[in-house]
């Protein structure tokens, strides 16, 4: 690990030692960067891309700004961490929402517009048919997992995926 945890912020030093408990080997991709707004530093973990899947975004998790993210393509999440936060404990939820990213359970679908990422989510394999019975637009639907197993490119429009995220698609 090349993270001194004397030089991280709160946060950064719980989710380090949180990670040497539960995924040591997630620290062997660890690095801190320093916060421009605070003295402290941060960590940042981004794991290298399966073997082909090398053009997409990789999947990370930052402590910048003293809260827990994240991310993989062009979606990130934010999760709750006991220091300052409303007591709820993020520290399995954001380790298990990573997990399920890596394992494919979650997939990233964000749609674009002109070259430009418009919105982001993430939805689960088994509802990706859903995004295929809208089978035309004007935009790009962008579906992507952490192995490239699920990924694709579908034409799309914006008022099929509101509905679909909303679950209120027929």
């Amino acid at each position: 690990m090349a993270v001194d945890p004397s030089a991280l912020d709160g946060v950064s030093r719980d989710v380090v030692a949180y990670l040497a408990e539960h995924r040591p080997a997630w620290l062997d991709h660890a690095k801190s960067l320093p916060d421009e707004v605070s003295d402290a530093q941060f960590v940042e973990i981004a794991f290298p891309n399966p073997p082909g899947t090398e053009g997409q975004e990789p999947l990370w998790i930052s402590t910048y700004g003293a809260e827990v993210t994240v991310g993989m393509d062009t979606h990130h999440t934010h999760f709750p961490w006991p220091t300052g936060y409303n007591g709820e404990d993020g520290r399995p939820a954001a380790i298990g929402h990573a997990d399920a990213l890596m394992r494919e359970e979650k997939v990233i679908v964000s749609i674009w517009e002109e070259g430009r990422a418009r919105a982001s989510s993430w939805d689960v394999p088994q509802r990706l048919s859903a995004y295929e019975e809208y089978p035309d637009g004007p935009m790009e639907l962008r579906i992507r997992s952490w192995r490239g197993s699920y990924n694709r490119t579908l034409r799309f429009d914006w008022d099929s995926y509101l509905r679909i995220i909303r679950g209120t698609a027929p």
